[in-house]
């Protein structure tokens, strides 16, 4: 479980057992730009984009990485045109590389702009609270890359 999302999120559970399928799912339905997320950063992502300027956002909530849902994101592309993918993990060698890689092969004549990746620098993550927290992606850097994105 992610320590970021302790007493950060709340919402229903449902009763009784449940499963998550192994699908993406649309957080918010949005046209003009789609940034993609998993994890904590799908809370990080809807926080970023509540208020762009009357842009319409749509965030879309990876949920499961293998198998990765090539059709949801590919879909998402197709539809907005405009792609920020946001991964707390680093740059390289990561799930938003991946992504940006699926993209770039089967999406490329969808798109109307760069592929933009918010991610963590390659170094190590500090222990301290406060240098993880400036080197993790935030919801203002997520919300001034979508704004340059959206004026591409």
């Amino acid at each position: 479980e992610h320590k970021h999302l302790y007493r950060r999120v709340k919402g229903e559970v449902p009763d009784g057992t449940f499963t998550t399928p192994f699908t993406a799912r649309v957080a918010r339905d949005g046209d003009d730009l789609v940034v993609i997320a998993y994890g904590a950063m799908v809370h990080t992502a809807l926080e970023a984009t509540e208020d762009l300027d009357g842009a319409s956002v749509r965030v879309l909530d990876l949920r499961s990485l293998v198998p990765l849902d090539e059709a949801a994101i590919l879909e998402s592309v197709r539809r907005c045109s405009k792609v920020v993918i946001v991964d707390e993990a680093n740059a390289t060698c990561a799930a938003g590389a991946q992504v940006a890689a699926l993209i770039a092969e089967k999406g490329f004549e969808d798109l109307d702009g760069p592929v933009v990746r918010v991610a963590t620098p390659d170094v190590p993550i500090p222990f301290s609270p406060p240098l993880e927290q400036a080197l993790l992606p935030s919801v203002d850097r997520v919300r001034e890359v979508c704004r340059e994105l959206l004026e591409y």
